[in-house]
């Protein structure tokens, strides 16, 4: 289950403002919240840079084995571009040897 109702209360951010920074009705966020669907990777990332927190804070432990194949991917990308360049190298040649 997503974390987006107990972060957004707890930095004081309504459910209509937060839509309308995300971009989605208010009663789709709702729907968000309460788990009836799920953001696509592009509405996560939106509504975590509109809440001011790294989406990985937007999931709870439980639930981040789910995501999709499509937000894995995403995932990697953001973990690779955080990947400090002196372990970049070290990160290529296992990427490298996985696809051998």
């Amino acid at each position: 289950m997503l974390r987006i109702a107990e972060i957004r209360k707890d930095k004081k951010i309504s459910q209509s403002v937060l839509a309308k920074k995300v971009g989605v009705e208010g009663g789709t966020l709702s729907k968000y919240e309460k788990g009836n669907i799920s953001p696509n990777a592009d509405t996560l990332l939106k509504m975590a840079n509109a809440l001011g927190v790294d989406i990985e804070m937007l999931f709870d432990e439980n639930s981040k084995h789910f995501c999709s194949p499509n937000d894995q991917k995403i995932e990697l990308i953001e973990l690779i571009t955080k990947t400090p360049n002196t372990k970049m190298d070290e990160l290529y040649k296992y990427i490298k040897k996985f696809y051998k």
